[in-house]
């Protein structure tokens, strides 16, 4: 089935990453009583929107590719060139600290051994006790979680990959909560397993009975996981963002959102960057300007301008070329796969 580029999810992109940045800016806020403030403690919920998006999208990367490998080698260069691009920034960011106040806490810079390539691979908290150097790295690692279990589907005919989605969703569902550790992914599963759900209703080349079972136990483990750890705006945010992807696959409802498409596309290296610019940016954030709500969104506006510049050069000249070599790359036949 041939689909239309979806200027929705560029726009959910953009909104999403937008929402994160503004919460990290805000996390040390003098001020938590401000208007703004509330508002902003709310950004962290651009996370799940982002895991619904990547299930639903990663989808359709998965029948696009030619072999479990294809896929591999797609997501790898879509992932970590602007990945380890973002660790060089992390490291700037850390020295400039340095020099101007003469600490520094932007970076936990690795101090083993094997916390070198648990870095640079991202097998890092939550899946073992290796810290993040940047705040926002956990979801990546989530992500290449997910993208490892749909790579397995790929080794199984149409009709088994739901039954395969369906095992997978409800061992996420029985599973204990696990905050961190070996199977902290399935503690976000649902939200991922809810794209997949508004993926195979597009397609529509399912069983109906799987499919409103699938959808049941992605829905319910949603629920469970998020009422154990009291998130119910987790909960309401992955159903809405669902609900509002289920609603704009017709096409007169994201058309007019094209002009969101480049501002999704530099997502990525948003979500990346914040961190480390928004703490250069943090050091000159003093206290009686966060007094001033009117100054301070503007001082974050600005902050968010210079964050989204410098990813769009990052997108241009790192992400975009590492993509097309990764989808070159995948179009090579490798040992007969």
């Amino acid at each position: 089935m041939k689909t239309t580029h979806n200027y929705f999810i560029d726009f959910l992109r953009f909104f999403s990453s937008l929402s994160v940045v503004f919460f990290h800016l805000n996390l040390h806020n003098s001020d938590k009583n401000s208007l703004y403030a509330k508002i902003a403690s709310y950004g962290w919920l651009g996370v799940p929107s982002f895991f619904v998006i990547s299930g639903y999208c990663i989808m359709f990367s998965a029948k696009s590719s030619k072999s479990w490998i294809s896929f591999i080698q797609k997501r790898f260069f879509r992932i970590f060139p602007a990945f380890w691009f973002s660790l060089i920034v992390v490291m700037i960011a850390a020295v400039f600290q340095k020099i101007y106040t003469g600490t520094n806490s932007v970076p936990i810079i690795p101090e083993s051994f094997i916390a070198i390539p648990a870095t640079l691979t991202l097998m890092t908290w939550p899946l073992t006790n290796i810290k993040t150097v940047n705040w926002a790295y956990w979801s990546l690692t989530c992500e290449i979680l997910f993208y490892v279990t749909i790579s397995f589907s790929l080794f199984l005919n149409k009709k088994n990959v739901l039954i395969y989605l369906i095992i997978f969703s409800s061992i996420s569902l029985l599973c204990p909560l696990q905050i961190s550790g070996s199977f902290f992914f399935l503690d976000h599963w649902p939200a991922f397993g809810l794209g997949i759900c508004i993926y195979l209703y597009q397609n529509k080349n399912y069983s109906k009975l799987c499919f409103y079972f699938l959808i049941l136990l992605n829905i319910v483990g949603l629920i469970d996981k998020n009422i154990i750890k009291n998130d119910p705006e987790y909960i309401a945010v992955t159903l809405v963002v669902a609900s509002f992807i289920l609603l704009s696959l017709k096409k007169e409802l994201h058309s007019n959102l094209r002009p969101f498409n480049k501002l999704g596309n530099y997502s990525y290296s948003v979500y990346l960057l914040h961190v480390p610019i928004g703490i250069i940016f943090g050091q000159f954030r003093s206290n009686s300007l966060q007094e001033m709500p009117i100054f301070l969104i503007m001082y974050d506006i600005t902050t968010y301008l210079v964050i989204s510049f410098i990813s769009a050069i990052v997108y241009n000249y790192i992400e975009q070329p590492a993509i097309a070599y990764g989808k070159k790359l995948g179009t090579i036949k490798i040992g007969g796969v």
